[in-house]
């Protein structure tokens, strides 16, 4: 019976390892937001972290008390929130955030998500404008993108949550988390508000066949129990 339980706690542990946040502190709760500049370069000495690309001596973000990220000031023209991880394995993943406008006006929004493919081993990516293009690398593909030229995200006070079903392909290296709020979409007119966001998660989805096996695991160990 005991070999049983065993079986099953070690397919519950590579279940929880499978399903951990890849994201380095996205509910915000422990992290600094380091402060990005014009032409800011990735290496691997900043990778796991959370960026800031804004205009020269501004940063737009800040954490609040309670653990979100929200708005420094309120002229949002080429702010950039970034994380750059390394890539894992082949797989289906869950990508998701939470939103909400900072007060009662519209603004547009993008959150996206780049796969990176780099075979520099000193990996180096150079975020150019607040439209997160990427310089100094093989390739990248867009994996998610909420928004977009003509959307206008969020359009609630209230939290809401987005999710994603996100495939890592055999030519991706990094991975690239943006969150972009700066203008009305027209390019045009600047919205002076702003979104908080909070708790952006990256989690592999576990294989059909270690749920499989996990259930049997708990089969057996009620058999052995009757």
């Amino acid at each position: 019976m005991y070999k049983h339980v065993f079986a099953v706690l070690a397919l519950i542990t590579v279940s929880s390892m499978a399903t951990a946040n890849l994201i380095s502190d996205g509910n915000f709760d422990s992290t600094t937001l380091n402060a990005g500049a014009a032409n800011l370069n990735f290496s691997n000495d900043n990778l796991n972290k959370w960026y800031t690309y804004s205009t020269p001596d501004n940063s737009f973000y800040k954490i609040t008390e309670q653990g979100y990220v929200s708005p420094a000031v309120k002229d949002q023209l080429g702010s950039t929130l970034v994380q750059i991880i390394e890539a894992p394995q082949i797989g289906n993943y869950n990508f998701e955030f939470d939103y909400r406008l900072s007060d009662d006006s519209d603004m547009f929004s993008t959150v996206k998500v780049f796969g990176i493919k780099d075979d520099n081993s000193n990996f180096s990516v150079e975020l150019d404008t607040w439209n997160t293009s990427f310089t100094d690398i093989d390739s990248v593909k867009t994996l998610y993108d909420q928004g977009g030229e003509y959307s206008f995200l969020p359009s609630s006070q209230n939290w809401t949550n987005a999710s994603s079903l996100l495939t890592v392909e055999q030519n991706i290296d990094y991975i690239a988390i943006c969150s972009a709020f700066s203008y009305d979409g027209t390019m045009e007119s600047i919205l002076n508000e702003h979104a908080d966001i909070d708790n952006f998660a990256f989690s592999a989805i576990p294989e059909p066949a270690t749920l499989a096996m996990l259930s049997i695991g708990c089969l057996l160990v009620f058999r052995k129990r009757k």
